[in-house]
């Protein structure tokens, strides 16, 4: 199928990729027919596959449309080339046939990669955090000297302005709705709900406007840092994946990741291939998040006083992780009660932040007019 793949419109994805699409693929490059389908695939936005050839066992991945622009991907693969070169554990993508790392068929465009053995991230080990933060400020020292082709540049990641148009279309929703939602809220208390999240939007856009996003320090940023794009052994981070999202950003982006995903505790185990488990509702942990902080300044100095932007980042982000799949990957009749479902604990986290003192490496200022609500 085709679809708008503009971050606002709804579209299904295909998340598995299936036999006989494997075997239509492959012979794109040469690695031997197939053998078997291991059954080990992943990826939210992108969805992949193990598979075992005559050749060996590799991973073959469908490109998600939004980022699957030939610029988008020669930017990636060049990105890529240059972090292995560097010594950083980047899987590049096999060469087809033809010469080029992506293959495209019937619209659309697939990559084959080496399979690389390892664990995920195993959310009790405090050297596993600190190695998800060592292993971050490695990706940015390693793409400093970087020099991308064009087209890959993009506007400010997790922008409040989106967040709050996201949320003017949940509230056109919930007007149109008649009765309660499949959760069994009235469309009254989650219209409420929803115009409170947007005061917290605007009143953000309005503390952390683009100037102030663009003074940050800039790097180019992995722009999706977190577990379901890491492997490890023993300990040590052995595979980086996905740098999809990777463009010149400050790289409070990528901190405010680790600090959600790796450090911050949440319940249950998170799935790569399922929206709903990415995007769960967290509790940040001061103990954790110094951890990480500490364990990414200790490789890549920070300056002093960036961490008083960090709460910013923290709360844009959290805004955006569940508005946006709310409108791209949730079916909309499950749409509100996915955006509603724990999302103020987060947000009262973040706030927390804002008061805190000390908690990183750098002092982390107390301000009133930092608060959310």
């Amino acid at each position: 199928m085709t679809c708008d793949p503009s971050p606002v419109t709804y579209c299904p994805l295909e998340l598995s990729i299936g036999e006989a699409e494997v075997r239509r693929l492959l012979p794109r490059w040469n690695v031997g027919d197939l053998v078997r389908l291991p059954g080990e695939g992943g990826g939210s936005a992108n969805p992949a596959v193990v598979v075992e050839t005559a050749g060996g066992r590799f991973f073959l991945k469908r490109r998600n449309p939004r980022y699957s622009a030939p610029e988008m991907l020669r930017h990636d693969h060049a990105l890529m080339e240059h972090l292995s070169a560097k010594g950083l554990p980047t899987p590049l993508a096999l060469l087809t046939r033809d010469g080029e790392r992506w293959a495209e068929a019937d619209r659309k465009v697939y990559e084959l990669y080496p399979y690389l053995p390892g664990k995920a991230y195993d959310r009790t080990s405090e050297a596993q955090l600190r190695e998800a933060g060592r292993r971050l400020a490695d990706f940015h020292r390693a793409a400093d000297d970087f020099q991308p082709p064009p087209g890959k540049a993009w506007p400010r990641y997790h922008d409040p302005a989106n967040s709050l148009a996201g949320l003017e279309w949940a509230a056109r929703l919930l007007a149109e709705q008649a009765g309660p939602t499949r959760a069994g809220r009235e469309p009254a208390e989650a219209l409420q709900g929803v115009e409170r999240l947007a005061e917290i939007a605007r009143s953000l856009a309005q503390r952390f406007p683009d100037d102030a996003y663009w003074a940050c320090s800039v790097v180019l940023a992995h722009g999706d840092w977190h577990p379901a794009n890491v492997k490890y052994q023993d300990d040590r981070v052995c595979g980086i994946f996905d740098p999809d999202w990777a463009t010149r950003q400050p790289r409070l982006v990528d901190i405010a990741d680790g600090v959600m995903y790796f450090a911050a505790r949440r319940p249950g185990g998170l799935d790569a291939a399922d929206i709903r488990t990415l995007t769960r509702a967290f509790t940040l942990d001061e103990e954790r998040t110094r951890t990480f902080t500490e364990a990414y300044e200790g490789e890549g100095a920070l300056e002093p006083g960036e961490l008083n932007r960090l709460p910013d980042f923290l709360l844009a982000r959290w805004l955006y992780s569940r508005i946006d799949p709310m409108r791209r990957k949730i079916p909309q009749e499950e749409a509100i009660d996915y955006l509603l479902e724990g999302i103020w604990g987060p947000i009262g986290e973040t706030q927390r932040f804002y008061t805190t003192r000390d908690l990183f490496t750098g002092d982390l200022s107390t301000s009133a007019s930092g608060k959310v609500v």
